[in-house]
């Protein structure tokens, strides 16, 4: 029997259950085999073991983690195949189950959205195709962009969790021209009184404080910058809500806004360069189809999307929706989807560069939402093999 484990290291774990009052662990495996093989037995090098440990927490996009979320096993028990988040897809032998070995890591961090959040994976009978399933619930992303001086372009940034959702400003963006007023906190330096953008460092006092003492000197909006013992590093500022949009940017973006060469430049009440901050559509998540007729070396065939999917603004979606992929199932080349409010959806892989949507179950409309308790919600699907019957959970309506 395998199993996933919410440790740290061995995500993936076979126990030998012949007495099923005592199953006895065999192996465990974990995606940190990939950063530093061998880690994962380490008992004395705890620098190693520390390495192994944070590169499991830095992947990529909004869900950074790089833990095993799911995994699918081949029915002759010899092949398992992992959906390891941000480390990717990865496929083991594990003929000797004392001993997993690693075959091949499928990971293309440019497909899809930018993220990579390997849910669910499945594949089809001979493992020619595997249809790997990502799930993503940020189908926004935040743009910050200097719009004027020596400095000018796109940097990174993440909004505030307790600050105005900048979507919900009149063009989905808040801009305007700064002002730096230092670190913002009660008993400081004085904080001139202005208008547009505060600049505001991190450091001494909470992110709620800094942005109600911006409100009270009549800013309309705040970007705070890190300190530079933490430099670039980026936080979801978190803390009681305030009624402000915000954003946060890393060290070496307030000093580029400021247009000066370290801390010790910047001056309590200068301007600075002009910002916009925006919230733009990025997708939520579909399906990638890899050609795994070289095991070793699996190649991405294509990916696939519901209109929602890739496009969360379209008019044809619900906005109280979420339109993520889930869950998936393979049999005789077609993928059984679970896939949120696009309800069941089915999809020709035969050809994995030519993925062809063949099937949907949705339902809509205000008949439907009382009878189901809100909108379709599919979170779970199965298939009964060689039969015409497919389960799916709804996590409004029960089960269909």
């Amino acid at each position: 029997m395998a199993a996933q484990s919410e440790g740290a290291f061995d995500g993936f774990q076979i126990f030998d259950i012949t007495d099923p009052a005592s199953p006895v662990l065999v192996s465990g495996w974990g995606a940190e085999e990939v950063f530093d093989p061998g880690v994962g037995d380490e008992t004395v090098d705890q620098g190693r073991v520390l390495n192994a440990a944070l590169w499991l927490l830095d992947g990529f996009g909004a869900s950074q983690n790089r833990f095993l979320h799911d995994f699918t096993i081949t029915p002759d028990g010899l092949t398992a195949y992992l959906a390891h988040w941000d480390a990717g897809l990865i496929t083991l032998d594990i003929s000797d189950v004392s001993n997993p070995q690693l075959v091949s890591v499928a990971i293309d961090p440019t497909s899809e959205d930018g993220e990579v959040n390997s849910h669910s994976v499945w594949p089809n009978a001979d493992g020619s195709i595997v249809v790997e399933g990502e799930e993503d619930f940020s189908p926004f992303e935040s743009r910050f962009d200097i719009t004027n001086g020596p400095n000018a372009g796109t940097f990174a940034s993440s909004e505030g969790a307790i600050t105005t959702p900048i979507a919900d400003l009149p063009g989905a963006a808040m801009t305007g021209s700064t002002t730096y007023i230092g670190l913002a906190c009660s008993g400081g330096d004085p904080i001139p009184a202005g208008t547009g953008i505060a600049l505001i460092q991190r450091g001494v006092c909470g992110f709620t404080e800094k942005g109600n003492n911006a409100i009270s000197a009549g800013y309309s909006g705040i970007v705070v910058f890190n300190d530079a013992a933490r430099g670039d590093a980026l936080v979801t500022m978190g803390g009681d809500n305030i009624a402000t949009p915000g954003v946060f940017v890393g060290h070496s973006t307030g000093l580029a806004i400021m247009d000066v060469a370290s801390a010790a430049d910047l001056v309590i009440g200068n301007l600075g360069a002009n910002i916009s901050a925006a919230v733009i559509p990025n997708g939520w998540s579909g399906i990638r189809i890899w050609d795994y007729s070289d095991p070793a070396n699996p190649v991405l065939a294509s990916t696939f999307n519901t209109v929602c999917s890739a496009n969360p603004v379209d008019a044809s979606c619900d906005a109280r929706g979420t339109y993520s992929s889930h869950n998936v199932v393979v049999e005789d080349n077609k993928a059984y989807i679970s896939w949120y409010s696009d309800g069941v959806v089915v999809v020709d892989v035969s050809d994995p560069y030519n993925p062809v949507e063949t099937a949907r179950y949705h339902r809509a409309g205000t008949d439907f939402e009382t009878e189901n308790g809100g909108i379709q919600d599919i979170w779970g699907i199965y298939k009964v093999e060689n039969s015409p019957w497919i389960y799916a959970s709804d996590r409004n309506g029960g089960l269909y």
